[in-house]
Formats: C-alpha cells, structure tokens, sequence
C-alpha cells in the first residue's frame, strides 16, 4: 500500500514538471529569453536628473504643460537575418495612477511595420509594492535592412512608471500552441485532481462520515 502510494505521487510529481515545463515555463523562454540581444533603449526615465525627465535618452525639463504628451524616437538597425525579431518593454516601479495608454510603432522610412496600444497591469508584489513588468510588446520579421524607427508615446502626463525600456532580441523562438496548450491543459488538470482529492480525503474523515461509518 505505501509504495503503490509513493508511486502515485511520482507520478504526479512528474505529470506536475511536464506541465509546468512545457506550459509556462516553454512560454517565458520564448517570450522573454530566446534568441540573442540586440540592444537596450531607454524610453522613459521619471527619476532622472533632478526635475527633468529623461525621454528616449534625452532629459527634458519638468515645467512643461502637465496635459502635453510625451513622446520619444529610438533608430534601430535591423536586418532579415535577425528574424524572428522580439521586442519586449520592461516598466520599473509600476504606480496605478490611472489608465495610461501607451502606444508603439515601428516604421521604416515612411513605411508603417505595425503598431500597438498597450497599457500596465500594477500588480504588486509579495511586499505589497509595485512590482517591475515585462511585456512583449510583438514578434515580427523583417524583409528590408535598414535604421528602423521605434516611435513611442503615452496618451498624457499621468504617468503610471517609474521607467520604461526597451528590450531587442534577434532570432527568437516563436511559441508553438502545440506545446504550450497541453502543457497549461495538463497543469490546470493537475491543480484540479489535487484540489478534489484533499476535499474528498477531508469528507471522508470528517466527523459526520465517522459518525455515518459507526452507525453502519
């Protein structure tokens, strides 16, 4: 009885990493993780010298109107042998101020790649503090070399980060839903048989089910 037990829980065990190693933690790698870097590009800096905010590199001064929008250029090389390319935006110190929404773009010459309105969750840690986030922002490829411009703003002032980057990585790993969709299926069925398992075991030795059991 004991070692048919011990080898139902590693069973389990192992059922558990499979789903979690070919669920979230497959997406993360290719989200966050694959391919090599390109470059880093400050896009926003609230914190940077003084009263000035720092815009794209550029630090601009605090005393403009409150309402104007911000907005900031990065120039990126860019070329078809980095395909898939993947550009992720990292916000430090996220401050639920209000919905900010904030919009990218990426063009070349006076070609529009592809754009995209995005804003920032503000979960919060284990600490109860504004946690940093990572977004991917597109995966997307390329078919001309060339300086390709980023082009970033927000819809006002209110601004609900601290910081904002702008992470490029060059051939990427695009996630494959034949992966990671019954890797997440098999972990959120794992989570399943383990929570109707303790409610069941904790029927069975509830008082009322000894009760039932002695009187049978």
């Amino acid at each position: 009885m004991a070692r048919a037990k011990r080898i139902r829980w590693w069973v389990l065990l192992v059922v558990f990493l499979y789903g979690v190693v070919t669920g979230p933690a497959y997406l993360c790698y290719c989200e966050f993780l694959s391919g090599a870097g390109v470059g880093e590009f400050l896009l926003f800096d609230k914190d940077a010298e003084h009263s000035e905010l720092g815009v794209g590199g550029v630090a601009r001064e605090a005393t403009r109107p409150v309402n104007q929008d911000w907005d900031t250029q990065v120039s990126i090389y860019l070329s078809p042998e980095m395909n898939p390319i993947g550009f992720n935006v990292v916000a430090d110190k996220v401050q639920m101020s209000g919905l900010v929404q904030y919009s990218a773009e990426l063009t070349l010459g006076d070609t529009r790649m592809w754009g995209k309105t995005f804003t920032f969750s503000g979960d919060r840690d284990s600490q109860g503090r504004h946690a940093h986030e990572h977004l991917r922002l597109k995966i997307f490829r390329v078919s001309e070399t060339g300086d390709y411009q980023f082009n970033f703003r927000a819809d006002r002032d209110n601004y609900d980060v601290r910081k904002l980057r702008l992470k490029v990585r060059r051939n990427v790993t695009v996630a494959s839903k034949g992966i990671y969709v019954p890797g997440i299926v098999i972990l959120v069925g794992w989570i399943l048989f383990i929570l109707f398992s303790g409610q069941k075991k904790q029927a069975e030795s509830s008082p009322q089910a000894t009760t039932d059991s002695s009187n049978g």
